[in-house]
């Protein structure tokens, strides 16, 4: 909902047409190589380290996993999940506007229209990882090889020169995939767990 109310504000501002960057600092920015490689791809790899050992070794991504396993058990468990769950959306936008920025200055312009629906493809591409969408499994090994998954899939539509209605029908299709997937992983895991706890008694 926010989401769309933001957007809407963004076509209204801009008259729904792209707003050129003179500024040749912000350009230089979305054009900046470091070792003959992109900013944004380091900057890419140092969000998936630092985020990769946050989640795996810090006491605050196994509060995120707990949360996202059973929010009423990590709150029993004296977590505040409000407050980690606040925290991870404050990193989010924070993600988001770098993202927003370095695209901004890769194409020399402000884009309203440019990445619409862009969320489904990270929603597919993190589920494909081995992420559940109901929180608590995951890891970013598994979302690196998501978004790999999910790249491939997107240029090899466009590669074989599918209509761009077609892809939406065939991205859409890989969705439900990955979520009929994650579904019948999430009963395995609770089978699996409850014959674990029937062994114990």
């Amino acid at each position: 909902m926010t989401q769309s109310i933001v957007r809407g504000f963004a076509y209204i501002i801009c008259g729904g047409k792209p707003i050129s960057i003179s500024n040749r600092s912000f350009i230089i920015l979305g054009k900046a190589r470091i070792a003959n490689i992109p900013l944004s791809v380091w900057i890419m790899m140092l969000c998936i380290i630092v985020f990769g050992i946050i989640l795996a070794r810090t006491k605050f991504g196994r509060s995120v996993y707990a949360i996202g396993g059973s929010m009423d058990a990590a709150r029993l468990a004296g977590l505040n999940s409000k407050r980690i769950i606040t925290i991870c959306y404050i990193m989010m936008g924070i993600l988001c506007s770098i993202g927003g920025i370095i695209f901004a200055a890769r194409m020399n312009s402000g884009q309203p229209a440019a990445n619409v629906n862009l969320e489904f493809d990270a929603i597919t591409a993190v589920i494909l990882g081995g992420v559940s969408f109901v929180g608590g499994v995951g890891d970013m090994g598994g979302t690196i090889l998501g978004i790999i998954l999910i790249q491939a899939f997107n240029t090899g539509l466009t590669m074989v020169n599918v209509p761009t209605f077609w892809q939406y029908v065939a991205k859409g299709g890989l969705l439900l995939f990955a979520l009929t997937t994650d579904y019948i992983r999430k009963q395995r895991r609770e089978k699996e767990l409850l014959e674990a706890s029937m062994k114990n008694l």
